[in-house]
């Protein structure tokens, strides 16, 4: 069983096999992002227990237990950077188990590289230290950042490049420059502090505490039916459970088609992300869809549950009705507006319109500001922030050559406090040329 739900049913050797596992790694990442053991002790068991609380996004069909974890340590740290100010100006708590004689050059050395780590901005942070520190590949990092392996890459560089400006250790008179294996050495001589014994006994506390707040539903049922025998209630949920999973079984699920018809050009493979309050983030959206006069059009589409998929119906029907109405509620002049519209989806419950698709074609893609321009999975984009809404900043990377295709959307909700929270990031994946028209052609983002 995953060792995940077993927490869940209440077995807390298995959360305990999870924090054994990997406690040591998310406590050097939360460390090495705050310069802080008592913030690194305290994200890290608010990541543990984050697993079993019933609002958790994590499902292990679509993303690795350490990798989910380590995104869930990185938006702890930013949810309290946010709430807290939380800036170490003092620079990080240095640690060392050296002799008096080196500690002084060593420690000095330290103080350098744990200063420059902490000025670099999150992003270049959050990279060096998973890549550098902690050995994880680059398409793991890539799930964990929510971006696609080239921007992690290049954040990379950057982090590097700095680092080798900060950091500069001469090795001799008139040096100036730091190869590679250098900047590796100087890196790592900072250290991290061993993770507080505390934490365990901590996540057991808090496990037993969850289990006192949230009974088992099977007690909770026969509490109200005390003259029933407790076997006889056991059953009837049993064989609901297996009549509902045969229906979920039974239903049609959608499916990636096998190939592409004729008609289009190319599909682009998207997940749509969601993160939580508690900093968690599950995939809650597979798609494939490709671009037509501007307006994004879906040719598939993978939820990772039934209810989802469910969902997901309710609102197509609803939509396909609303399309039937529309010629006998509206002038011919706005159906002709709204047929012609450029639409964009940032997943089932999030779509835009773009203005005039013919008119986003001819601007280049820009709409609203322009805030940056990068190139994904091979395509240049052009980076705009339209102004859609007072409650929400809204961004795309758009590319003009595939019609004003939006490789990435990021949907944040502005907080009391001015800033903003990211809840919705669809990223592109793979661009697959339709071979019929144009040949084999794919740019892959390895994710």
């Amino acid at each position: 069983m995953d060792p995940v739900k077993a927490a869940r049913n209440g077995k807390d050797g298995a959360l305990l096999q999870l924090f054994d596992e990997h406690h040591l790694a998310l406590f050097r990442f939360a460390y090495r992002l705050t310069g802080s053991v008592t913030d690194a002790e305290d994200i890290v068991q608010e990541c543990f227990l984050a697993l079993l609380r019933p609002g958790c996004s994590y499902d292990p069909r679509r993303t690795p237990v350490r990798t989910y974890l380590f995104g869930v340590v990185r938006n702890q740290f930013l949810k309290r950077r946010r709430k807290n100010n939380l800036v170490n100006t003092d620079g990080p708590e240095l640690w060392h188990d050296r002799s008096p004689e080196s500690a002084a050059l060593h420690t000095e050395r330290a103080d350098a590289v744990a200063h420059a780590v902490m000025r670099l901005p999150e992003a270049q942070r959050a990279v060096l230290i998973l890549a550098h520190y902690e050995q994880v590949p680059m398409a793991e990092i890539a799930r964990v950042m929510a971006l696609d392996v080239g921007a992690v890459k290049s954040r990379l560089q950057r982090a590097r490049k700095l680092e080798t400006n900060a950091c500069r250790v001469r090795a001799g008179p008139g040096a100036k420059t730091m190869n590679d294996t250098e900047l590796d050495e100087l890196l790592n001589t900072w250290s991290t502090p061993p993770a507080p014994a505390s934490m365990r006994e901590c996540v057991r506390s808090g496990f037993a505490a969850h289990a006192k707040q949230s009974p088992d539903p099977l007690r909770r049922i026969t509490a109200f039916l005390p003259k029933v025998k407790k076997s006889l209630v056991a059953g009837a949920i049993l064989a609901a459970a297996a009549f509902f999973l045969a229906v979920t079984l039974a239903l049609p699920q959608t499916r990636k088609p096998v190939s592409l018809p004729a008609g289009i050009p190319y599909i682009v493979d998207s997940d749509v992300v969601r993160y939580a309050d508690d900093g968690t983030f599950s995939v809650e959206e597979h798609r494939g869809s490709y671009n037509n006069n501007g307006c994004e059009i879906g040719v598939y589409a993978v939820y990772p549950s039934f209810l989802d998929a469910l969902q997901h119906a309710l609102g197509m029907v609803g939509a396909f009705m609303g399309r039937l109405t529309l010629p006998f509620v509206v002038s011919p002049e706005l159906l002709k507006k709204f047929t012609s519209a450029a639409r964009v989806s940032a997943g089932a419950e999030h779509g835009f319109a773009l203005g005039s698709g013919a008119a986003l074609i001819n601007a280049g893609c820009v709409y609203g500001a322009v805030v940056g321009r990068e190139t994904i999975l091979g395509h240049p984009t052009v980076a705009v922030q339209p102004n859609l809404s007072e409650h929400e900043r809204v961004t795309f990377w758009m590319a003009p050559d595939l019609g004003c295709f939006a490789l990435r959307i990021t949907v944040e909700e502005k907080q009391p406090d001015g800033t903003f929270r990211l809840v919705i990031r669809k990223q592109a994946l793979k661009v697959t040329w339709n071979a019929a028209n144009h040949g084999t052609r794919n740019s892959t983002g390895g994710l």
